[in-house]
């Protein structure tokens, strides 16, 4: 598909794992199915947090493909202004309701264009459709939502240092009807 895809919009695919250097040398064929790379995405390997975060700065988008090393990579590279393709396994066409959806990011859900494109189980042409509406349309800012701001997670510390958490240990447990 990622080959498919590339030759279809001009997009070159690079992921950065930390297998480049582990495989370096073996015969790709002879691999286990979990440490093959897709066909048409390039392997940059594992990055330095500054080179990281010039990568994440200088692509068009960030898609997600499994099991990140670095959960984080989706919000961080949405603070820089890339956005985020987020593949829905579940839910996303049959499901309005997209705290129900099953998702590479499942906070992210909640976003749309142009932050985060919400495509269905990497199928090619809503990968192709989130693609091509990107390249026209690409951010001109970092977006963070606002429960990440700074002010909100201040304000979220503030509640749990002022609460009197002194009462509510002394407090007696509810009595059960039985």
């Amino acid at each position: 598909m990622w080959q498919s895809l590339a030759n279809k919009t001009g997009v070159q695919f690079t992921i950065g794992t930390q297998q480049k250097e582990k495989l370096k040398g073996l015969d790709s064929r002879a691999l286990e199915p979990k440490d093959q790379l897709f066909d048409g995405i390039i392997d940059i390997g594992s990055q330095a947090r500054d080179q990281f975060i010039y990568e994440l700065q200088h692509h068009k988008a960030v898609i997600g493909l499994g099991w990140p090393v670095q959960p984080s990579t989706a919000l961080e590279a949405l603070c820089v202004g890339t956005p985020f393709i987020n593949p829905v396994w579940n839910g996303r066409r049959s499901q309005p309701d997209r705290s129900k959806w099953h998702s590479q990011h499942p906070y992210l859900a909640r976003f749309d264009p142009p932050y985060v494109y919400n495509v269905q189980d990497h199928r090619e042409d809503d990968v192709q459709a989130a693609i091509e509406q990107l390249l026209k349309s690409p951010l001109d800012k970092p977006f963070i939502p606002d429960e990440m701001k700074k002010e909100a997670y201040l304000n979220r510390v503030d509640q749990l240092v002022k609460f009197d958490w002194q009462s509510l240990a002394l407090a007696q447990p509810p009595s059960s009807s039985n």
